[in-house]
C-alpha cells in the first residue's frame, strides 16, 4: 500500500510529512514522527531492518502506515478487503497461519 502511496523513489519530504500525519492520528503518544519515518522508510525498502522500538509499537505504526495509505488514496472497502485478502494468502503461503479470535 506504501508504495502504491508514494511516487518513486520516494521523496524524503513526503515521508516527513506522511510520518507525521500518521503518528499525530496513532492516539498512542509512544509512536512519534521519527519512528514512523523509520517504519515507512523500512516497508518501503522491503527490508526487514532493526528498528529500536517495542514489536508491538512497530506492528501498531504498520497498521496506522497502512489505514492513512488507504486514506490518502481514496480506496473503496472492497479494494481494502482485495489488499487484506491477498496478505493473507501470502502470509499463509509463508507459514505463517493466521487465527481468528474473539475476546469477550
Amino acid at each position: 500500500m506504501l508504495k502504491e502511496r508514494f511516487p518513486q523513489p520516494p521523496s524524503p519530504e513526503l515521508i516527513s510529512k506522511f510520518a507525521a500525519k500518521v503518528a499525530k492520528s496513532s492516539g498512542d503518544v509512544r509512536l512519534d514522527k521519527l519512528l514512523t519515518e523509520a517504519v515507512v522508510r523500512d516497508v518501503l525498502a522491503r527490508a526487514d531492518g532493526v528498528i529500536d522500538a517495542p514489536d508491538d509499537l512497530v506492528l501498531h505504526a504498520k497498521v496506522m502506515a497502512f489505514v492513512q495509505a488507504v486514506e490518502d488514496l481514496g480506496m473503496y472497502p472492497w479494494e481494502v478487503d482485495r489488499v487484506i485478502n491477498v496478505a493473507e494468502r501470502a502470509a499463509e503461503d509463508a507459514g505463517v497461519h493466521l487465527t481468528k479470535r474473539f475476546d469477550h
